[in-house]
């Protein structure tokens, strides 16, 4: 029985691959419009940035800096994966992505005591969004604007709308797209679509 369940469960994520890679060969570009999900406000209360690779996490950096003043925010919130980034010569020791991050919003003007960086377990996208749950049953906010790379707007929209509730004020926003170097890449889109499928199939949301 339990074979069999094994075999079908492989034969739809066979099933899966196939037919992504093929929508995605024929069209890619209606593909790379649905996953950038923007939805932006017109005043926030919360900006919280996703973790990610250090080139594109120091882009989503900079876009919340940019969102902090845009949408009169009162905090942004980071967290903390734990990688460890490339040596800093002024300050003669290596930071932290989130140190850096920090660093980095600070340079751009955003006082420091309206950046938090959260405790928790950092665990991936559905992951933080169960970090942000646990921050906001203890500090509520009327309104969240999330922040992260184009292609991961619509699951990370999804995974946090799970989390938080469906009624929230859940807002997204992200860098320019010719700011990443992953632009209408057919591999990196069948990635994220797969990564939405296997949400879809695993977390039930969507």
């Amino acid at each position: 029985m339990r074979a069999n369940l094994m075999r079908r469960i492989a034969y739809a994520l066979i099933f899966a691959i196939v037919t992504i890679s093929i929508a995605l060969s024929l069209g890619s570009k209606y593909c790379a419009e649905y996953l950038i999900y923007v939805k932006k406000p017109s005043q926030v209360d919360s900006i919280y940035v996703f973790c990610g690779n250090l080139d594109e996490y120091l882009l989503r950096i900079e876009a919340a800096a940019d969102a902090f003043t845009q949408f009169n925010a009162k905090e942004i919130l980071l967290s903390d994966d734990r990688n460890i980034g490339p040596w800093v010569p002024e300050l003669q020791k290596n930071l932290t992505f989130v140190e850096r991050g920090k660093r980095k919003l600070m340079e751009s003007g955003i006082p420091e005591e309206k950046i938090l960086i959260m405790p928790g377990n950092y665990g991936g996208t559905i992951g933080e969004a169960r970090i942000l749950k646990k921050y906001f049953l203890a500090h509520p906010t009327n309104s969240l604007l999330i922040i992260t790379s184009p292609y991961h707007l619509r699951r990370a929209h999804w995974s946090v709308r799970k989390s938080l509730g469906s009624t929230s004020n859940i807002y997204t926003y992200t860098f320019p797209l010719q700011s990443y170097k992953e632009t209408l890449s057919l591999q990196y889109l069948a990635v994220e679509c797969f990564k939405l499928f296997f949400y879809w199939i695993a977390y039930n949301i969507g």
